[in-house]
């Protein structure tokens, strides 16, 4: 027999609960003053990122904290599911947080390790990207469509649970701004579902982040 297990999700700290915690006020009518101290918090929540113990620490410090973290959950996914090529798992790894906000394909991503020298099959990479979500470090975005074939054949977005976690851990490829607070975006409505698509219009334009919201009680 089995106990029962009930699981919870727990995302790094959002900007509101950033100011809560350093005692700073966002509700109610907000004076000049107010708004360029909040201003001034979002430069610190920007560079530090939402990791509780990071508020403390220096930037360096930081960084080195996030590196470890990121080291640490990768040797516990190769370690748990006993990957017999772990390098493959970590150059993966490093290839989607370069690429964070962008579009991959798994044949691609498994080009991509065999020209590093891997000798991995497609259904292996698509074991690891399982893996990595369920880690909670990295997350997948399929385009928005009722059609399974449409979801099959288009590619797929990736992002980090943390932004500040993705520019520590970065080769230094990642360097695009925009891409890093498309990914604060992603991590905002995650914490509200994890029901998030990307959106592709007829003319061919595109919507980064699309999410179904869980109606309000009584809403449904």
């Amino acid at each position: 027999m089995t106990g029962r297990i009930v699981s919870w999700e727990i995302f790094p700290l959002s900007f509101r609960e950033f100011l809560y915690g350093k005692g700073i006020e966002s509700d109610g009518p907000l004076s000049t003053r107010q708004r360029l101290t909040i201003q001034t918090a979002f430069e610190d929540y920007w560079q530090v990122g939402g990791f509780p113990g990071a508020i403390r620490l220096h930037q360096r410090q930081c960084v080195e904290a996030y590196q470890a973290n990121w080291n640490t959950i990768l040797a516990s996914i190769i370690g748990h599911h006993n990957i017999s090529h772990p390098r493959a798992v970590i150059d993966l790894a490093h290839w989607l947080v370069d690429n964070t906000g962008s579009f991959y394909a798994v044949s691609h991503l498994t080009d991509y390790l065999k020209s590093l020298g891997h000798r991995v099959r497609k259904s292996s990479v698509v074991d690891w990207l399982v893996a990595f979500e369920d880690a909670g470090r990295l997350f997948s975005v399929n385009i928005f469509s009722s059609s399974p074939t449409r979801i099959s054949v288009n590619p797929r977005k990736v992002y980090c649970i943390d932004h500040a976690l993705a520019a520590s851990v970065s080769s230094g490829i990642l360097s695009n701004r925009d891409s890093l607070l498309e990914n604060l975006a992603f991590t905002a409505l995650r914490r509200m579902t994890p029901e998030i698509f990307y959106h592709k219009t007829k003319t061919g334009r595109e919507v980064d982040l699309a999410a179904l919201l869980p109606s309000a009680p009584g809403q449904e």
